[in-house]
């Protein structure tokens, strides 16, 4: 099984940046060794024809198409968390097929959006899927919690009130995570007009355990 990264698809590319990094002072691929890159369902094979300092020449050998995503687009809803526990949600709910990350600043969370963070997410993201072989590279997008009922056709929560225990899940679902100190009493009134609550037994879960455990058991 060959090392991936995800580039664009080219007959003769340089690579260089973080993906250079990777291919040449991790992996230690030299010249005439082979590795993949991905663009959704498409692959491409190359093999490298000359590294220098900061780059690397390949060029394609062979293409071909897969798919390994999920039958189903789930949308996951995240409140913002400190960084550790951010970058585990995005990169374990990344491997196991999460469509894309959609992140609001919650009434009691004590982060607040920076591009920086973002872009640090991003490459997680990028590193996690590559890495899990999957085709589709889920994007970050900030929303309002308050703009979830025009964007998703069915929405989701878990609260450990709710009578209805583990539901079925349709396609493009919205799952909202709740914040660390649970949701804010607006929070709570909004998400019971728009969308649907469930509950996961009497045990209260932290935030990043809830996202992972729960995407795995909706995707597998």
């Amino acid at each position: 099984m060959l090392f991936r990264i995800c580039l664009p698809l080219e007959s003769a590319p340089r690579v260089s940046g973080e993906e250079f990094e990777y291919l040449v002072k991790v992996l230690r691929l030299q010249a005439g060794d082979l590795f993949e890159s991905v663009q959704e369902r498409h692959i491409g094979i190359y093999q490298i024809e000359n590294i220098e300092k900061k780059s690397l020449t390949a060029k394609l050998q062979k293409e071909y198409t897969e798919n390994n995503e999920p039958a189903q687009k789930l949308q996951l809803v995240l409140p913002l968390l400190k960084n550790d526990k951010m970058a585990y949600v995005l990169q374990k709910a990344t491997e196991i097929g999460v469509y894309k990350f959609w992140l609001y600043e919650a009434e009691n969370s004590p982060v607040r959006f920076a591009e920086p963070k973002l872009e640090r997410w991003q490459k997680i993201i990028v590193s996690a899927m590559c890495q899990s072989r999957r085709n589709h590279l889920p994007e970050i997008e900030k929303i309002e919690l308050s703009e979830l009922a025009g964007k998703f056709p069915n929405i989701y929560y878990a609260h450990p009130a709710a009578e209805k225990k583990w539901p079925d899940f349709a396609d493009n679902t919205a799952l909202v995570i709740g914040p660390e100190s649970g949701f804010a009493p607006a929070e709570l009134n909004y998400l019971a007009v728009n969308a649907l609550a469930f509950s996961l037994g009497g045990r209260i879960l932290r935030a990043e355990t809830a996202a992972v455990a729960m995407t795995a058991r909706i995707l597998f």
